[in-house]
C-alpha cells in the first residue's frame, strides 16, 4: 500500500483550495465517482459547471460530511431510546 506522505506545504494548500475536480472530490470524501454522481442526482451534493469543467465547493462537500453527522446523531440518539437499559 502507498504511503501518503504529505508536506506542511501540500497540506496548507489543499486547506486553501476553494473548489475541486469530481473525482479529486470524490478521493477527498473517500467514495468512488459513480457514488458521487448518485449523491449528486439525489440532490445530496451540489456541483457547479466551467465550461465542460466540474466543480464542487469544499464548502459543499463538508456540508454534506455534516448532515451525514447529523443524521448519525439522530439515529444514535433513537437507538438510546429504544433499547432497554442495561443496569
Amino acid at each position: 500500500m502507498r504511503q501518503l506522505d504529505l508536506t506542511a506545504q501540500d497540506q496548507h494548500q489543499a486547506t486553501d483550495r476553494l473548489a475541486y475536480r469530481v473525482k479529486e472530490a470524490a478521493e477527498s470524501l473517500a467514495i468512488s465517482r459513480s457514488r458521487f454522481y448518485e449523491l449528486v442526482a439525489a440532490g445530496e451534493i451540489r456541483v457547479l459547471k466551467d465550461g465542460s469543467r466540474t466543480l464542487v465547493r469544499r464548502s459543499e462537500l463538508v456540508a454534506y460530511l455534516d448532515r451525514l453527522e447529523e443524521a448519525g446523531d439522530a439515529l444514535n440518539r433513537r437507538a438510546r431510546r429504544r433499547s432497554p437499559s442495561r443496569s
